[in-house]
């Protein structure tokens, strides 16, 4: 597996590396060092307040991309899964062999296994969740989830769900010398196994650790490996994604109200749309804010897990139109 197999941004919606981000102990030191805020959120305290989360490991929670919207004076940080109340459809890649699909069905159950309730149904033509193999454009896989937010949007529980995901895959890379290189069955399946992660609602990287969300390759490629061994396969050790799915869906992790105006632009937006459901998309650097077709209908937030710690300002990292 090349570097870059995991590619630059996995959820279409930037492009380049991610500066680290705060949310773990280590910067969190690096502040206090340099004299700065310690960061707004941490995990643990956090989860600490939640009924839902308490006595529980929640793992690399805290390293989490969070969900974000800014509305009416306030942005608000949250997060977002899918309803397990019944199968998720997903349609595998058409031109997938035999052996390809038997990797990418061993993805699906390893999640499986690691979530109480869900459940997958694979399914020719339309589908939630969608896996394909991209033979041309940017190097590495890409996962794009859109949570879906439905007005009003007050509380400390939005109305929010992922509605869709695209995963786009890659059959071999580029090594550093540009040769083109056939990924090994180990690291297609950890590949894939990791972007479901990012289709499932976790978004951003886990920053250490054993589990399959961290950015590291080599890493994914024995997660790989351990669920491919055919007489022992050993299970995903999720426990930011059970940690995820034991909160409500649209579980509000902060609001945060800003200086007199600062929304406005994105509230016209609102206006102009007319809607009462607005899209979310999540990358490593950015969140897209879509109220409908159009590119005068969509604003991005940079960062969002620094704009969370307090790192950024909002004015900073909104772009409109």
């Amino acid at each position: 597996m090349t570097p870059r197999m995991l590619g630059e941004a996995e959820h279409l919606v930037t492009a380049g590396e991610r500066r680290p981000s705060g949310w773990r102990w280590a910067a969190a030191l690096a502040l206090c060092a340099a004299g700065c805020a310690e960061p707004a959120w941490k995990a643990d305290q956090w989860a600490s307040t939640r009924p839902e989360l308490v006595g529980r490991e929640i793992g690399r929670f805290g390293d989490v991309t969070p969900y974000v919207l800014a509305s009416e004076g306030e942005l608000v940080f949250f997060v977002c899964h899918w309803d397990l109340s019944a199968p998720l459809r997903v349609s595998l890649p058409p031109d997938a062999n035999a052996d390809e699909r038997r990797i990418l069905d061993k993805a699906l159950r390893a999640w499986e296994q690691v979530i109480p309730g869900l459940r997958f149904d694979v399914a020719d033509g339309t589908a939630q969740i969608r896996l394909r193999f991209r033979e041309t454009g940017p190097e590495g896989a890409r996962t794009a989830a859109d949570c879906e937010v439905t007005a009003p949007f007050t509380g400390d529980l939005l109305r929010a769900r992922i509605v869709s995901a695209q995963i786009d895959l890659r059959r071999a890379e580029r090594d550093q010398w540009g040769k083109v290189v056939e990924l090994a069955v180990n690291q297609l399946l950890g590949g894939v196994t990791h972007e479901l992660g990012h289709a499932l609602g976790l978004q951003g990287h886990a920053k250490g650790g054993k589990s399959v969300m961290v950015r590291e390759t080599y890493t994914i490629e024995k997660i790989g490996e351990k669920l491919n061994d055919e007489k022992k396969p050993k299970p995903l050790q999720e426990q930011a994604m059970q940690a995820l799915y034991s909160l409500s869906s649209g579980t509000v992790i902060e609001r945060r109200r800003l200086a007199a105006g600062a929304t406005a632009g994105v509230d016209a937006i609102a206006r102009r749309a007319g809607a009462q459901r607005v899209t979310v998309r999540v990358g490593d650097r950015n969140a897209a804010v879509r109220w409908g077709p159009g590119p005068d209908l969509v604003y991005f937030i940079k960062e969002p897990a620094q704009l969370l710690e307090g790192d950024l300002s909002f004015e900073d990292a909104l772009t409109l139109p």
